[in-house]
């Protein structure tokens, strides 16, 4: 480890909701809420995962049965830049989740998707000493690449994002991770949209009262598995 406080844990509520009711609750809370700065011009950016998983498909199988604590390892890749990755590990208890994360170059990215030799330059940090754990037991390797794009919105106090996932969709040829443009299959319909909340220890009451306002009804199916289940690896 490197150190510094270990990242807390967050709260995480996932619901599917129309296109339709997605647009009109981005147009609810854009008066209260800042849009992400990391958001382009076009008020969102693009967000590609390459997950790892094992020979037993342990992260899937976890996910589908829903154990407690767990975890998943991916290296995540914004507006399809290969200078803008991260090697990240999601661990998921109870109702809330932890992220640990390590920016890699192009370079350090394509070492640990081939497999063959770990970057001896990276700090060990969480996210990197716990996949070399994983990876030397049991022999993690590239399963998928899952790509949408998203429109995120933060409000500092109670360190919330709301967020709103559309075109959410796979790619089985982990190889072409780094590729700026690859051959994907959608994983939801093109009007279904995926809305995140995530705050650390309480949300403002505005928020809350938009939300319950929708009558919307939680999910606990992560992106990760809505595409596993369509890939050729987890058939």
């Amino acid at each position: 480890m490197d150190g510094k406080a270990l990242p807390r844990y967050r709260n995480e509520y996932k619901f599917f909701i129309p296109r339709c009711r997605s647009l009109y609750l981005q147009q609810c809370i854009r008066p209260y809420m800042a849009l992400d700065p990391h958001a382009s011009s076009r008020g969102s950016y693009s967000v590609r995962s390459l997950y790892f998983d094992d020979l037993g498909h342990r992260a899937f199988t976890e996910n589908e049965d829903g154990i407690d604590p767990r975890e998943k390892f991916r290296i995540r890749m914004y507006d399809r830049d290969a200078e803008h990755t991260f090697l990240e590990c999601k661990r998921k208890n109870s109702l809330k989740t932890q992220k640990f994360t390590q920016p890699l170059t192009a370079e350090q990215c394509r070492k640990i998707m081939v497999g063959r030799e770990f970057p001896n330059d990276l700090p060990l940090t969480g996210a990197v000493s716990g996949f070399l754990a994983r990876a030397r037991t049991d022999f993690l390797r590239p399963a998928l690449i899952v790509e949408y794009e998203r429109v995120p919105f933060v409000y500092a106090a109670g360190n919330v994002r709301v967020t709103f996932d559309m075109n959410v969709s796979v790619s089985d040829d982990t190889r072409l991770f780094l590729k700026e443009n690859i051959s994907r299959t959608p994983a939801l319909p093109y009007d279904v949209h995926v809305l995140e909340v995530k705050w650390d220890d309480f949300i403002p009451g505005f928020i809350m009262s938009i939300l319950q306002g929708e009558n919307l009804q939680r999910t606990s199916c992560s992106k990760f598995y809505l595409c596993a289940k369509m890939s050729r690896e987890y058939v």
